[in-house]
């Protein structure tokens, strides 16, 4: 059985890195989805993802910023009482 290549992914979220496969095409999208259920537990999710910056080097680009909303969907219960908006907090990806 060959060993899935996978890369970290640094955050300003809580814990350490987060780990993805090196082959996938949307890493940021995936470790904020990571990150959120980590944060928030099984409800976390991602509110919004959006790409900040290249860094490039020899005219190619070697890394990527995105800013991600994460947090908390409401329970229909929250929905009666609040409405319907996410709660949580933005956290940097370096990819």
């Amino acid at each position: 059985m060959d060993a899935i290549k996978t890369t970290m992914i640094q955050h300003t979220g809580e814990g350490g890195a987060v780990r993805v496969p090196a082959d996938d095409p949307h890493k940021a999208a995936t470790a904020a989805g990571i990150l959120a259920r980590r944060m928030y537990g099984a409800r976390g999710t991602v509110g919004a993802l959006r790409h900040d910056s290249d860094t490039v080097s020899g005219g190619r680009v070697t890394g990527s910023t995105w800013q991600a909303f994460l947090g908390r969907a409401p329970t229909d219960r929250d929905r009666r009482k609040y409405g319907s908006g996410v709660t949580g907090r933005n956290v940097w990806i370096y990819e």
